[in-house]
């Protein structure tokens, strides 16, 4: 096993501490601020499938997902805990944040030097370590490498795919997020996974194309369907909280037998 696959830290490199204990408890207060700070968590169609089947993986996972906002990382925590309990979590952050958020390592979570010409190596011989002692693991990575809005193009670092080829073993999925805002007060939250199929020679190039076409061709997918505004076309992994205005204000509308929320749909027929 390699230095950085047993724990030996190198400048710039910091290995993660991994805790269940704390993550079962950070995964707790993840879930009650996701189910504060949005009106509701949406799922595509099949993409409660996907990850649901992934529980009866007995190998690792690799995990594209694209980076929209500061709440990717909570998205991922609350989604591995729901469907990949038998998982361990793993990701990197850049090590000058981590240092001063140090409990993130016993999250699962790695720090890394983006800057280093020496930090893809060191992670792929964590990642490939990782992958032989526990079998289990769930490797959440952002190959953008930084935030990007949805409507730019996709475009990929090449650390994903050398992760790819070093551990032929591994399944390889991308998971796309995306941010809107409809008729509440309050964005939705929009998420779209899939599988993506190994390229006929499992070469660094190859794999880094599949990934970036994935990765496009499944956030257009998701973009389509969230321009329908549409909730009866999405499934709800935390469904809509009840819509409020003020305590006083939504009181008098229930005691006249109205509701909060704007009423659009109509509007929205007009229009098709």
């Amino acid at each position: 096993m390699t230095d950085a696959a047993s724990g030996a830290e190198h400048p710039g490199f910091l290995p993660a501490r991994f805790s269940p204990r704390v993550f079962r408890l950070f995964s707790f207060v993840v879930r009650r601020k996701i189910r504060g700070g949005f009106h509701a968590v949406w799922m595509t169609p099949g993409t409660r499938e996907v990850l649901e089947g992934l529980e009866d993986v007995d190998g690792p996972l690799i995990i594209a997902m694209n980076h929209v906002s500061w709440w990717d990382p909570l998205v991922g925590i609350l989604v591995h805990e729901r469907f990949l309990p038998r998982h361990q979590l793993t990701a990197p952050m850049d090590s000058t944040q981590l240092v001063k958020f140090g409990f993130f390592r016993k999250l699962g979570i790695f720090g890394i030097d983006p800057d280093d010409p020496g930090t893809l190596t060191r992670m792929n011989d964590w990642i490939t370590g990782l992958f032989h002692e526990h079998r289990r693991v769930a490797f959440w990575i952002m190959p953008q490498g930084r935030f990007t809005d949805v409507r730019d193009p996709i475009r990929t670092r090449p650390g994903i795919a050398t992760n790819a080829v070093s551990n032929p073993e591994a399944r390889v999925l991308t998971f796309l997020m995306e941010y809107t805002f409809w008729k509440d007060s309050r964005p939705e939250l929009c998420l779209h996974a899939r599988h993506v199929e190994p390229p006929e020679r499992a070469t660094t190039s190859r794999w880094h194309r599949r990934v970036k076409e994935s990765m496009q061709a499944e956030t257009d997918a998701l973009a389509e369907l969230v321009r329908t505004r549409d909730e009866d076309r999405f499934d709800p992994l935390v469904p809509p909280a009840a819509n409020r205005t003020n305590p006083v204000y939504d009181l008098w509308l229930k005691v006249r037998g109205r509701r909060g929320d704007l009423e659009v749909a109509h509007r929205t027929e007009q229009r098709t």
